[in-house]
């Protein structure tokens, strides 16, 4: 039984404003990774379309530690499925960079029938996935809402071509965009992220108007409800710290010029 890795470099449209990568960037990443995961193991969404079988993606919990790598410079993905039932799997993840661990979490998925819109039993990926439970990167926690009736701010959004998937359902990474824009649009870029959990609840689709709807709940940490004709279709949990300005890293780009250049 193995880990699964990859590597990767810092694009630019994943940057922040301190040429670092954006920690809804770091869970693109990951889902790009289980991606390919799942595609050497058979199992990626093309392999299993035929069966009437798709993934979906449950729930979020993502904990970002210290600084984030910044644009241009490599860093590893490492995923393993940690926890298996009858219609879910949980797959743990950690991502570091020049030898240390910036971000870890699990994230659980489900192999969803389209005829009978319910979850497919995962004997079917018997034989096909490794199962190393003991090393599980945290305590596999139920999503759990956080009711507040202290409203901070509403942002409204309609779905269009570009937040579109290849399941032709709303992009996983827009509902946490939207929760990212509700809290900006009144606190400016004054907070960093630290830790994202997410219960994903209904698709959306093109056309359909969301409401998310900003809670703070204590210190430091904030609810949204993305919410589709008063009905919730996400739930989201953002941790921040307050961010700190930093100067430019001199000459990090230069390394990538050079390579670039080379005679």
């Amino acid at each position: 039984m193995q880990k699964f890795s990859h590597s990767y470099m810092v694009a630019g449209r994943d940057m922040d404003l301190d040429y670092r990568m954006l920690p809804m960037a770091a869970l693109a990443y990951y889902e790009d990774s289980f991606a390919r995961y799942l595609g050497s193991r058979f199992l990626a969404a093309f392999d299993i379309r035929a069966q009437g079988l798709y993934w979906i993606i449950s729930e979020i919990d993502m904990r970002i530690d210290g600084e984030l790598p910044p644009w241009s410079e490599s860093f590893d993905v490492e995923l393993w499925i940690s926890e298996k039932s009858r219609i879910k799997i949980y797959c743990d993840f950690t991502m570091s960079y020049g030898g240390r661990v910036f971000a870890r979490g699990n994230c659980c998925w489900i192999v969803l029938d389209k005829n009978r819109k319910r979850p497919a039993d995962t004997r079917i990926l018997d034989g096909k996935v490794d199962l190393i439970e003991e090393l599980a990167a945290g305590e596999h926690r139920k999503f759990e809402w956080q009711a507040s009736e202290k409203l901070m701010n509403t942002l409204e959004h309609r779905v269009g071509m570009n937040d579109i998937d290849f399941n032709h359902h709303m992009n996983n990474r827009t509902y946490l965009d939207l929760a990212v824009a509700c809290h900006m649009e009144s606190s400016g870029f004054e907070d960093a992220v630290r830790r994202i959990r997410v219960k994903f609840m209904q698709e959306c689709f093109v056309g359909d108007v969301l409401k998310c709807h900003e809670y703070g709940l204590e210190d430091n940490c904030f609810g949204y409800s993305l919410e589709r004709d008063g009905s919730p279709v996400c739930q989201v949990i953002l941790e921040f710290e307050k961010r700190v300005p930093r100067e430019p890293i001199e000459g990090m780009p230069l390394a990538l010029r050079l390579e670039q250049f080379k005679p």
